[in-house]
């Protein structure tokens, strides 16, 4: 038996058919309606809100810390000035060295912590927590 190639004749155009076109139906497009503005827009509101508050939250926090280190400069110079018009000098030296022992015991290390590399860590359960505040 002999093998025989398959051919490939011409296609009939009367097998082809194509939907009519009506020409009174309207073409659609595929739109957002102006989506992509009204979340841009929406994104851009909540953006500004959020900078705001935020703004608003840090004038408020640097303002209670500018009044403490004013009331903390106060304090110091009222005891500068008490010291230096102490009429006793031993009592002038009594009251240095009591600032500073105050000063010392103020950065000593309490129970739980430890100083690495002239930072303080407390430690806490599962590991050591960073005191950035009060170094070493």
């Amino acid at each position: 038996m002999e093998r025989q190639e398959p051919t490939i004749g011409k296609p009939g155009m009367q097998n082809l058919h194509f939907r009519p076109r009506h020409k009174t139906a309207p073409i659609q497009r595929h739109g957002n309606n102006g989506l992509v503005w009204k979340v841009a827009l929406g994104v851009f509101i909540g953006m500004s809100a959020c900078l705001l508050a935020t703004c608003t939250l840090l004038g408020v926090g640097a303002a209670a810390v500018a009044e403490q280190q004013e009331q903390a400069q106060k304090e110091a110079v009222e005891q500068f000035l008490k010291v230096a018009n102490s009429p006793d000098p031993m009592g002038l030296q009594r009251q240095v060295q009591d600032a500073r022992n105050r000063e010392i015991e103020a950065k000593a290390l309490r129970p739980g912590q430890r100083c690495m590399q002239g930072r303080r860590l407390e430690r806490i359960e599962g590991g050591w927590r960073d005191l950035p505040h009060e170094p070493c």
